[in-house]
């Protein structure tokens, strides 16, 4: 476990949408705490007033970022992060996140769900990009790239993702 603790680092800004994640401490006006399920969500589990002070990352080996990247600010025009839990040779679960596509980033369920379960081949890991964005509703568009071109590389970055994090494995 990787733990980073916000008091000694001054403010940590860290957008997690692939690795196991838990808030290890959260504070406020109140006394610091442990939250009860380690998962925290402003409003629902914390009060406005409180912040998370130190977060524990469980580190993920077969793990890979691949993107479409904007030559002048190397902004994502599509970023996609894949990290695979693999045991025998086979997909256990998989967590696949997307940036630059839609306003927010977003994982693609599908992705994941077409790999859990399979094994840890090529062919799995092209069927399962093959559904990447499909399911997109909300596509950007700007002057860097159009909403068609962007939904036409989320299936060949999630294809390069995807063929990194195997090679990890």
């Amino acid at each position: 476990h990787i733990r980073i603790d916000a008091r000694r680092l001054g403010t940590v800004n860290v957008s997690v949408v692939l690795v196991q994640v838990s808030a290890h401490e959260v504070i406020g006006d109140r006394l610091p705490r442990r939250p009860r399920s380690g998962f925290v969500r402003l409003g629902v589990d914390m009060a406005t007033d409180e912040i998370v002070a130190s977060a524990q990352f469980v580190p993920v080996r077969a793990a890979a970022y691949a993107k479409l990247h904007q030559r002048a600010s190397h902004y994502a025009i599509v970023g996609v992060a894949a990290a695979l839990e693999v045991s025998g040779g086979t997909i256990v679960s998989a967590r696949i996140g997307l940036t630059g596509a839609e306003s927010h980033a977003r994982r693609l369920t599908s992705v994941e769900r077409a790999l859990a379960g399979q094994p840890l081949t090529k062919q799995s890991i092209e069927g399962a990009a093959q559904v990447a964005g499909q399911d997109l509703t909300e596509v950007s568009a700007d002057i860097h790239a159009s909403a068609d071109y962007r939904r036409a590389m989320v299936p060949v970055f999630t294809r390069r993702a995807l063929t990194a994090a195997l090679a990890r494995a």
